[in-house]
């Protein structure tokens, strides 16, 4: 996300304005990330040599504009922790379904024509609430690949490349 985000800004790290940041529910602090994911990150033109994996604690997630899980499990465990975060914690493939429903013309007259990256992520994020709906399909969940094959990490790499199109579309600076 912040590759591409970047990427649409210009190409120069740190450009988009937004800031990303990757927590886990049982993640294994301290621990860079599996060996089949970065490849497949690597091979996308992403840098995952300062990885180092964080558990979620209350504190990022109020810190967070947006907080999105890979599945509904993820998504609860979060909004247990953080109660208020309810209204800005998305399972992934949950936001990618409600964004389909967003205008790009809108998302620019919400966040206006010289909107930044974050501006324009933050007006589409607030458009897309409008089409969320009581509870969460798991069917929307990222499978979860650790320690499993590389055509699992596969699976789930181009499952987190497919539901991340439609905001990195609606939210860059720059059309893909």
């Amino acid at each position: 996300m912040r590759h591409d985000l970047d990427g649409a800004a210009g190409g120069i790290a740190g450009l988009s304005g937004v800031d990303i940041a990757s927590v886990g529910t049982s993640a294994l602090v301290g621990q860079p990330i599996s060996p089949p994911m970065a490849a497949l990150l690597t091979e996308a033109g992403a840098d995952a040599e300062d990885f180092v994996a964080r558990q979620i604690t209350p504190e990022v997630v109020r810190a967070a504009d947006l907080v999105l899980t890979m599945s509904s499990v993820h998504r609860r465990q979060t909004v247990t922790l953080v109660p208020a975060a309810v209204q800005h914690t998305f399972v992934l493939g949950e936001l990618e379904h409600m964004l389909g429903h967003v205008d790009p013309d809108e998302v620019t007259t919400v966040a206006g024509a010289g909107a930044s990256s974050g501006e324009r992520l933050r007006a589409t994020v607030a458009l897309a609430k409008r089409y969320r709906t009581p509870g969460v399909d798991p069917a929307e969940d990222i499978v979860d690949p650790y320690g499993r094959s590389d055509a699992v990490y596969l699976t789930s790499f181009r499952q987190i490349q497919t539901a991340l199109e439609p905001l990195m579309r609606l939210a860059a600076t720059a059309r893909f």
